[in-house]
């Protein structure tokens, strides 16, 4: 059983973050290890608070974590403030992991922003660099590079403006935003289509987490970057649409679909 981290925050109603993750990464059959970044007060319908974590805890999950079982892949989810995203980047450095995708949650699901100019500023030009994998929706991706993506052209530009900034590989997510559900994988070289179902659904909370988490659960597991980013969407489209129908907002996915 191959280890996978995710490094994110706490979603109490279950949905997104770490306790999406988790799940994900379970039923991939492979064994989750957290990083807890911070604590949030969320549920279907809104965020209604937030609280970080202490440098010194995370730092020292850090240690723990890398100390004894070291992940074949991580993610990262929200990131907090510049302090913790620091600590993120210096512990990249010194321990060197692999496999690392790297999920940009900048928006709430009601289009709020969750990261200030400062914090932003320090996220694109010194921690996307790390990312094997990066995996933004259209919101992340204009926030990013800085123009409109109305698309699916503009949609690939975005992927070729994130490599610029250091990622390796990109998905760039088209989902509900166009009239059919095409995502792009862009290795830096070549385009691959990546069309799915299009669903009529606001079962999407937690979709972008467990999209990520699966991606580097299979590469954990051994797939090449195309085969883990392919079958992750596929997971992901499948929870969505057996969703549990929970809540009274954007309800969660359902994670454990494939469950007799």
């Amino acid at each position: 059983m191959n280890a996978v981290l995710t490094i994110a925050g706490s979603d109490c109603s279950g949905g997104s973050g770490l306790e999406a993750d988790l799940k994900t990464f379970t039923m991939h059959n492979t064994f989750g290890m957290v990083i807890v970044l911070s604590v949030v007060a969320v549920n279907t319908k809104g965020v209604y608070g937030f609280s970080q974590m202490s440098a010194d805890i995370v730092q020292k999950q850090y240690d723990a974590v890398f100390g004894d079982i070291v992940p074949k892949a991580l993610k990262t989810g929200l990131m907090g403030t510049s302090e913790l995203i620091k600590i993120s980047i210096d512990n990249f450095k010194k321990y060197k992991p692999q496999n690392v995708v790297i999920d940009p949650v900048m928006f709430a699901k009601s289009g709020a922003r969750l990261i200030n100019d400062e914090d932003f500023k320090l996220y694109k030009n010194e921690f996307i660099q790390y990312a094997d994998i990066l995996t933004p929706n259209k919101l992340e991706s204009e926030l990013i590079c800085g123009f409109e993506i109305n698309n699916l052209e503009r949609l690939k530009d975005s992927a070729k403006k994130l490599i610029d900034l250091g990622a390796k590989s990109v998905i760039a997510k088209g989902g509900k935003y166009f009239d059919k559900a095409l995502d792009y994988f862009y290795d830096g070289k070549d385009f691959y289509e990546l069309e799915g179902k299009l669903l009529n659904t606001t079962n999407d909370h937690g979709a972008g987490c467990t999209l990520s988490a699966a991606i580097a659960a299979n590469l954990a597991n051994g797939m090449s970057k195309l085969d883990a980013v392919t079958k992750a969407k596929l997971y992901t489209q499948n929870a969505m649409e057996f969703a549990p129908n929970l809540g009274e907002g954007r309800g969660p996915l359902n994670h454990m679909f494939n469950l007799k």
